[in-house]
């Protein structure tokens, strides 16, 4: 199965492979060697107290991506008793931080019975007399560490925490993650490029793919999905991508990421950008189920019959297209090789929510504390709510023209619950139900 894209600046249009046995561009990366074996030093050698290391540097420059690689890394399992891994984000709540580390140690266990403090002295236990490596991803402030830092206790054993953030003064000893050199950053470009075009390029396309590459400050995420753009272009459509480049190269890193994510998008077929903005309903830096993911999109509509062609083999094409654009990320994969769950950068979910809430094309609404109300006078096509179950099941929502009602629990590890929504046979217009984790 294929997707084809028209260039806006010259007409002319490449196809792209989306099939899904298809090697994906997920796997065309550049490591940074001496930044890996550097991390990996502090992690199992040094100090033994507790020891807090921090990587830090501008959204899109891969810390995330270094965090993982370290992580999984066999020197480093074979080091630590017990390993946990914590997505934090701006938006988050104490109980789901827990929750998700504990989930990480147990997998059996249910702990959403437990109140907070309760969640925090069985960690802390679970922790004693263990050599740990606890990675908390995408911290933003120092009230995150704060509210955790009690559960780890210091033993004395080579435990460590790994944070990642865009804070260069957060907490801990700094490791500030550098930027991709001209080589290494022309080497990422033609490893993506080569993955999603098979048919190669000229000798000017690769002469402009450099000066792309070096006007890219260096950057990761920018460069790769810069990659995705070029592959659907002719030789004209690559002049145009330079000369953007390098109009958006003074403006600084995270802005120039954000321009490209924006010229990105404009290159996408209407239906992937429908496909892409619906991303913007989960939560930010989660894994998504792939089936999940597919059954909704069909669900909405958004994929297109194509001959005999089951709807979900080719939902899971667009799947493969986005990514082989670089905008969607693969997170685990099924033993025969396919796409089993995927995310997207935050950078990436912030544009999402942004453009689908100015298209009305969706609402995210996020709560934690207080009774769920929502009464929009524009009335929503498609609503998207993020908040404990506890909370949800007491919301009350007044919209009459909404279609779509999408539910994502913020509580890791919580049972079904089963609970009575009057309001939702009201909404006479609803085609798409999905409420994680609760049942009518």
């Amino acid at each position: 199965m294929t997707s084809q894209v028209k260039s806006k600046t010259s007409g002319a249009s490449y196809q792209v492979s989306s099939s899904s046995s298809i090697p994906t561009v997920d796997k065309a990366e550049v490591v940074l060697q001496d930044v890996e074996q550097a991390m990996i030093d502090k992690l199992i050698k040094g100090l033994e107290q507790l020891d807090i290391i921090s990587v830090v540097g501008v959204a899109g420059l891969g810390k995330t991506f270094l965090a993982q690689r370290v992580y999984r890394d066999p020197r480093v399992t074979s080091h630590f008793h017990i390993q946990a891994w914590c997505c934090i984000s701006q938006t988050y709540c104490k109980r789901d931080l827990l929750l998700q580390i504990l989930a990480c140690i147990d997998q059996k266990t249910q702990f959403s019975e437990k109140d907070d403090y309760q969640l925090a002295l069985e960690l802390r236990q679970r922790l004693l007399k263990q050599k740990f490596l606890i990675v908390l991803d995408d911290v933003w402030d120092i009230k995150a560490w704060n509210a955790l830092k009690s559960s780890f206790p210091e033993k004395n054993n080579g435990s460590r925490i790994l944070l990642t953030s865009r804070l260069t003064d957060i907490i801990g000893t700094p490791y500030h993650l550098r930027t991709l050199d001209e080589s290494e950053s022309y080497e990422l470009l033609q490893k993506k490029l080569a993955v999603i075009r098979e048919e190669g390029y000229s000798e000017e396309q690769n002469f402009l793919g450099w000066k792309i590459a070096k006007t890219c400050n260096g950057m990761p995420l920018s460069i790769a999905i810069i990659s995705g753009i070029l592959a659907t272009l002719d030789q004209a459509g690559w002049e145009e991508v330079a000369k953007m480049v390098s109009l958006t190269a003074m403006v600084g890193a995270t802005e120039q990421c954000s321009s490209i994510l924006e010229l990105s998008y404009g290159h996408l077929p209407d239906h992937l950008k429908q496909c892409i903005l619906y991303f913007g309903a989960f939560r930010e830096d989660s894994e998504i189920c792939v089936r999940r993911l597919t059954w909704l999109w069909i669900a909405e509509g958004f994929v297109q019959k194509s001959g005999s062609e089951c709807p979900e083999k080719i939902a899971e094409g667009y799947i493969m297209a986005l990514i082989n654009r670089s905008l969607v990320m693969v997170g685990q994969r099924r033993c025969a090789g396919e796409v089993k769950t995927c995310r997207i950068h935050d950078l990436l979910h912030v544009f999402c929510v942004k453009i689908a809430k100015k298209q009305n094309f969706l609402q995210l609404v996020r709560g934690y504390d207080e009774d769920l109300t929502f009464d929009e006078p524009y009335n929503p096509r498609r609503l998207s709510i993020q908040a404990q179950p506890k909370h949800f099941i007491k919301s009350r929502i007044i919209c009459p023209q909404i279609r779509s009602l999408l539910y994502s629990s913020r509580d890791f590890g919580v049972r079904q619950l089963r609970c009575n929504f009057g309001f939702i046979f009201l909404l006479k217009l609803l085609i798409v139900l999905d409420l994680e984790k609760i049942l009518v």
